[in-house]
């Protein structure tokens, strides 16, 4: 493909549209001569030799990244809207997925998906290794001037390179890390001319140095350079990916794809024991980890939501990537809520039919539940009467009336408390048989008002609705008047011995 391109140059040199022909550090044609540094090297590193075990061809001209799956090489161009996956020992064409991506410039794979970097748009597209459809986008959320190149998913975070801009004359690269939506977690200085490529290997990432020609490798945690060594093919070093035992390089300039060792031993990710997590009410599972033959932290990945409300057993599939080797494991969340809830009744009341009536009206929530409590969530209370969860305006006939209250829970357990309602009539107040009952009259009034007693020493208790006493008087009286004009206006209770009767001060 270079031949082509050079005997077109030629060609159009010689009719004059064209004095000269070159490429750029992305690999794209230019007018513009383009100064390289071989060899240059900003670290103290010392170079460290490596073998090339194997070199396979590009299906791509301008090759922008490369990912391995566990199978098969695969590989993203400047100005294709495919990706192509190969054989890693011959570099046949096996497999493809159209994209649609303004400028791909990274490309790597989780063990389900790949996650493709759009240069242009500043956004990453997660794209079903199976079905080739698009799972979701990440806009990478940056607001200073940005380049992103390549991209490496691991220990579920994003990483990828900022040359800043197009040029290797503009300084300030950066390698950043960001959290799986895209926003910034913590920023590195890589210190290189032009970054590129970007892979990890345990607890290690390699980037690539297009400008130099070097690729690097830096401890994740310390982000300190440990090794560099030179990268094969010429002066357009780009994508990087590892399977396990040899790091893969991509070279614009030899349209080629070499295969390196290391030193590296193929790695085996350990499998993983997951306990079954128990709650009553809910429960949020945090992200479970494992280790590889090499003693390195793989985090693990699902797609399963990781909070549950629901009462059941949920189970969550989990995957464990390293480099193309995927092990799964799945982890079951039971969610299980075996306690009653708690519902407390008023006390058994008796009260007194309204005026010329033979009848009482509940009045608003006079006798509704005391308390009611879940360790979870309620999910109903209603009472046996009119199976309402209110008895306001429930009307009583003389008589007692024993009333449920129930109550239920979100998992289907249920409690139940009962108290009885009382409704007598005095039709003359002079009828002594009457006298030991309460009576209260006129009702409603301005908190002037006279109780019709029995004449025995008798305390009296003035309630409101929440059951706080808010006046007590002491009598022996037959008919004892009662002044309570300071209180607020509402529906309060006389209560006398075992006795009550509302009231309410307008």
């Amino acid at each position: 493909m270079k031949k082509i391109r050079l005997i077109t140059v030629i060609l159009l040199s010689l009719v004059g549209v064209l004095n000269a022909q070159y490429i750029d550090q992305m690999g794209f044609p230019t007018n513009t001569k383009q100064n390289h540094l071989t060899n240059f090297e900003k670290s103290n590193s010392e170079i460290t030799t490596t073998t090339i075990v194997n070199v396979i061809p590009s299906p791509v001209e301008y090759i922008a990244d490369i990912a391995f799956d566990g199978n098969l090489i695969w590989v993203e161009g400047y100005a294709e809207y495919f990706l192509y996956g190969l054989n890693p020992s011959s570099g046949e064409v096996i497999d493809s997925i159209a994209i649609d991506i303004k400028r791909p410039y990274g490309l790597t794979f989780d063990g389900t998906n790949f996650w493709v970097l759009d240069n242009e748009n500043k956004k990453i597209e997660k794209i079903n290794r199976t079905t080739g459809v698009v799972d979701s986008t990440i806009f990478l959320n940056i607001t200073e001037q940005t380049y992103p190149t390549s991209v490496d998913i691991f220990n579920n975070n994003i990483w990828y390179n900022d040359a800043r801009a197009a040029s290797p004359s503009i300084d300030g690269d950066l390698t950043r890390k960001a959290n799986i939506k895209g926003e910034i977690i913590s920023n590195f200085p890589n210190g290189l001319a032009y970054p590129t490529g970007i892979v990890n290997q345990g607890n290690y990432i390699w980037i690539t140095d297009n400008y130099t020609q070097l690729i690097h490798e830096i401890n994740t945690e310390t982000m300190i350079e440990r090794k560099v060594i030179n990268a094969p093919g010429g002066v357009y070093p780009n994508g990087l990916t590892f399977d396990g035992q040899y790091l893969w390089v991509s070279n614009n300039d030899a349209d080629s794809i070499y295969q390196i060792d290391i030193g590296a031993t193929a790695t085996i990710i350990n499998q993983p024991v997951l306990q079954d997590i128990y709650a009553e009410c809910s429960a949020t599972v945090e992200t479970p980890i494992t280790t590889t033959s090499n003693s390195d932290t793989i985090y693990g990945v699902t797609n399963n939501p990781l909070t549950y409300t629901e009462q059941g057993t949920h189970t969550i599939n989990w995957m464990f990537c390293n480099n193309g080797d995927t092990v799964e494991a799945t982890q079951n969340v039971i969610i299980e809520d075996n306690i009653n809830p708690t519902i407390s009744c008023v006390n058994s009341i008796t009260v007194v039919a309204n005026t010329g009536t033979q009848q009482y009206t509940v009045q608003g929530n006079e006798f509704n539940p005391d308390m009611v409590y879940d360790n979870c969530e309620v999910d109903s209370v209603y009472n046996n009467f009119n199976l309402l969860n209110t008895l306001s305006d429930a009307v009583l006939n003389l008589g007692t009336t024993s009333i449920d209250w129930i109550v239920t829970d979100k998992a289907g357990n249920t409690s139940t408390c009962t108290f009885t309602i009382t409704v007598e009539s005095v039709t003359n107040v002079n009828d002594a048989s009457l006298l030991p009952k309460l009576l209260l009259y006129p009702n409603p009034n301005n908190g002037n008002f006279t109780l019709q007693l029995n004449g025995k020493q008798t305390k009296i208790y003035i309630v409101d609705i929440t059951g706080k006493t808010v006046k007590q008087f002491e009598t022996n009286k037959t008919s004892y008047n009662v002044n309570v004009e300071n209180i607020q206006n509402g529906l309060y209770y006389v209560k006398v011995n075992d006795k009550a009767i509302k009231f309410i001060k307008k």
